[in-house]
């Protein structure tokens, strides 16, 4: 099988659209299970004990085969998302507030999982090396889902050769259009290690590592409010047959998830306060809340978004605000 990416093109690089990721997917897959054991191990083997995480550096070429089985079937059973930009853009600073939180098995929108975003959630940076990082991918393994991080291709062998001036067109030929950047474990009913002890990115320097995670939570918290909207996407009718040659049984619709726009003012006439009177309105910022949720006995954070405060018609505190748009 002949890897390479098969996505649009926008300038000099790939950026998939959400009819795209169903093919995306079933050639990931197909690559994993043919080819990425191998191709993961040599990669291993290069990062050296120092370049991998304790588990995998004792057994390189097991533990890169044992990853790529998981992935691929990961892949096979997953539905796929793809997150709009607005929305992306409110997760990534959403996920930067993201307070201390527990993640549940249940509160996953599925239990296997390929997410896309429409512009990167994060930049993957290794000394001069810089990577966007536009997709995760997540299965469950031991007591949490273990997720991958993936770049496209493109651009990762474009800044190779950027920093190493050597055409390396080959790699675009052999490789699918996602490339694994780094791969992660979120536990159920603990914290993270980045949410109990925050000092961990900076004392570690993978700031962008943790950026991902927790944008990947606050989006996976997001999709479960009315904020957001799912509409159905499907791949076109010129990639059903490549997808078919790769699995014939492999679904080829994806959820598009995207900010639910208000038409009207979304915010109630305030319920006036017996014990304040207010004479001022003013604006809150987005924020989360942590809303108690009997069904688990805890907590969940809840994300507000920003809004106006105070009795209808009083004059707003600040002033009215004005966007001047210049072209």
């Amino acid at each position: 099988m002949t890897g390479g990416s098969t996505a649009p093109r926008t300038g000099n690089s790939t950026r998939p659209r959400a009819c795209d990721v169903p093919e995306i997917r079933a050639e990931l897959a197909a690559w994993l299970a043919e080819e990425g054991a191998a191709h993961w191990g040599r990669s291993f083997v290069g990062l050296g004990t120092a370049g991998l995480p304790r588990e995998y550096s004792a057994d390189p070429y097991g533990s890169a085969a044992a990853l790529a089985h998981r992935a691929a079937m990961g892949l096979r059973a997953a539905e796929m998302y793809y997150v709009a930009a607005d929305l992306t853009e409110l997760a990534v600073a959403a996920g930067r507030k993201l307070p201390a939180y527990r993640l549940h098995h249940h509160e996953l929108p599925a239990e296997c999982g390929l997410l896309v975003w429409e512009v990167p959630c994060s930049v993957y940076e290794v000394g001069p090396l810089r990577v966007p990082v536009r997709a995760v991918s997540w299965s469950p393994h031991g007591p949490g889902t273990e997720v991958i991080h993936w770049g496209l291709t493109d651009e990762r062998v474009s800044e190779q050769e950027r920093l190493s001036d050597t055409p390396a067109n080959h790699l675009r030929a052999q490789l699918p259009a996602l490339e694994r950047i780094a791969s992660s474990f979120l536990p159920y009913g603990r914290l993270p290690h980045w949410l109990a002890a925050t000092e961990w990115e900076d004392s570690r320097g993978h700031q962008w590592h943790a950026g991902v995670e927790r944008t990947l939570m606050a989006t996976w918290l997001l999709m479960g409010q009315t904020l957001t909207r799912e509409s159905p996407a499907q791949a076109p009718r010129s990639a059903l047959r490549r997808i078919r040659r790769h699995d014939p049984t492999t679904p080829t619709s994806i959820r598009y998830v995207q900010l639910r726009h208000a038409t009207s003012d979304p915010q109630p006439p305030p319920v006036p306060d017996r014990r304040r009177n207010y004479h001022h309105r003013w604006l809150v910022r987005g924020h989360w809340r942590n809303q108690w949720l009997p069904s688990r006995q805890g907590h969940r954070p809840v994300w507000v978004s920003p809004h106006v405060r105070g009795p209808l018609g009083a004059p707003l505190l600040g002033g009215e605000r004005v966007n001047v748009l210049r072209r």
